[in-house]
């Protein structure tokens, strides 16, 4: 992945500050022009692993709530090799971002996941997710342009991305929540609903029902990929017992996600309409992962 960082100052400025030249130190891995490309390609990297999932039309609310709500930081930089016949640095740093509490997000299974899939080379301490990133400098001749290429980060970026998805449903179902609260009570006293008060909820209900949908899809995949892989290391025996549980386990999930028990265990906080499609998407999303986390657990 390649960035272009544009300097305001050419280098004639700079010497024509002084009678001396200054010294020319060629590109570094943390100056200003180098983190802001690092910076923006972390970002980009979350915005088009979103827009790919759910569509270009939701990245703007997206991503005013991910950088809103969520940080990166890069510390800890180091210069690992140097060449300065083509103005070239090559260079580590390591990646945090504390995550924030998301109704309902279960960071144990998401801590278990990382571990297993990364090795240890992105972590997830409480609510501290750490990574690292390789990337590569080169200033042009006449230091006007710098040039980052960056790797190693992408599943750092993936776990705050998730997070960051998370982080919008909610606030879309709560905006929901409140648009159809505000209707009911326009409702109960014999008022016609402007146009004002269910705007809102049109509006989010297509792009949010969309998401939701996606991950639902997303997580039973996962549970169908575990499940197969599962039974390809059983005998027949436990082969037909694992399917019977695994019927077992559907029937409960549904139940467990019905409307009927999401409004009974909400006390009545969400009744039908757009919240309850989301509190039923996100509710069978959970368990399906936990699920299938179980499922590819299990030794033949």
């Amino acid at each position: 992945m390649r960035f272009m960082f544009r300097h305001c100052a050419s280098a004639l400025a700079v010497l024509a500050l002084g009678a001396c030249s200054a010294p020319d130190e060629g590109p570094t891995c943390s100056s200003e022009a180098t983190q802001s490309i690092l910076t923006k390609a972390l970002w980009d990297s979350i915005e088009q692993q979103f827009s790919a999932t759910a569509g270009a039309q939701n990245v703007q609310p997206f991503m005013d709530i991910a950088r809103a709500r969520m940080q990166i930081q890069v510390t800890g930089i180091t210069t690992t090799e140097t060449n300065k016949n083509v103005r070239q640095v090559s260079c580590q740093a390591t990646l945090t971002s504390t995550l924030p509490e998301v109704p309902n997000a279960d960071y144990s299974l998401l801590r278990t996941a990382i571990a297993k899939e990364t090795g240890g080379n992105v972590r997830l301490d409480d609510r501290t997710l750490t990574g690292s990133v390789e990337y590569r400098v080169q200033l042009s001749d006449d230091r006007s342009t710098t040039r980052v290429e960056a790797q190693g980060f992408r599943t750092f970026t993936e776990v705050v991305g998730g997070i960051a998805s998370a982080l919008y449903i909610n606030d879309a179902q709560e905006k929901a929540l409140g648009a159809e609260a505000a209707a009911k009570r326009s409702q109960s006293a014999q008022a016609t609903p402007s146009e004002a008060t269910t705007a809102p909820a049109a509006a989010v209900e297509p792009d949010v029902r969309a998401i939701a949908a996606q991950e639902y899809q997303a997580a039973d995949k996962l549970l169908n990929e575990a499940y197969q892989a599962a039974r390809a290391t059983m005998t027949d025996v436990r082969r037909v017992a694992l399917r019977d549980q695994q019927r077992e386990w559907i029937k409960t999930r549904d139940v467990t996600c019905s409307a009927e028990r999401i409004e009974a265990d909400s006390k009545g906080d969400i009744a039908g309409g757009t919240a309850m499609e989301l509190a039923i998407v996100g509710c069978k999303t959970r368990l399906t992962s936990e699920r299938a986390k179980q499922l590819s657990d299990i030794k033949g």
